[in-house]
C-alpha cells in the first residue's frame, strides 16, 4: 500500500466523511467524493494498492483504496490477505459501526467482480 498523494486524511472519521457525502449536491461533487472513498467502508481513503504494473498496462495497482483503519487491519492483522479480512469483517462491529460499503463483497474471491475479472483473463 502507498499513501494517496494530496489526500486529506482528516476525513477518516466516519461521521464527518458521511456528512460530506450527504451534503454533495451536484454530479461533480458526488463523483469527486466517490473517488476518495475507502473500497471497503464509508471512510475517506488515504492508501491505494502499490502493485507494480506490467509493461503493457497504463496504471499500477489493482484500484483498491483503503482508509487508515482498513489498511492497518489488512496489514497488521491479516498479513495483507484481503479474503481473510473480508470474511472477518462481517463480525467486526467495533471497527465498522455503520457497516461495510454495500459493494465491498464484490472483492470476495467468489464475488461478482472477481468472477468477471478471472473469466476475462482465461
Amino acid at each position: 500500500m502507498e499513501a494517496i498523494p494530496d489526500q486529506e486524511l482528516s476525513d477518516s472519521d466516519v461521521n464527518s466523511f458521511l456528512k460530506k457525502v450527504l451534503d454533495a449536491n451536484t454530479e461533480e461533487e458526488i463523483s469527486a467524493i466517490h473517488g476518495k472513498c475507502c473500497s471497503l467502508c464509508p471512510r475517506a481513503a488515504g492508501w491505494t494498492c502499490a502493485k507494480t504494473a506490467p509493461e503493457n498496462e497504463k496504471e499500477a495497482g489493482c484500484g483498491l483504496r483503503l482508509c487508515e483503519v482498513c489498511k492497518t487491519i489488512l496489514t497488521a492483522v491479516f498479513d495483507r490477505n484481503l479474503q481473510q479480512m473480508l470474511q472477518a469483517m462481517e463480525v467486526a462491529d467495533d471497527f465498522y459501526p455503520v457497516g461495510l460499503r454495500a459493494d465491498a463483497r464484490f472483492f470476495e474471491a467468489d464475488g461478482l467482480m472477481m468472477k468477471q475479472l478471472l473469466s476475462s483473463t482465461v
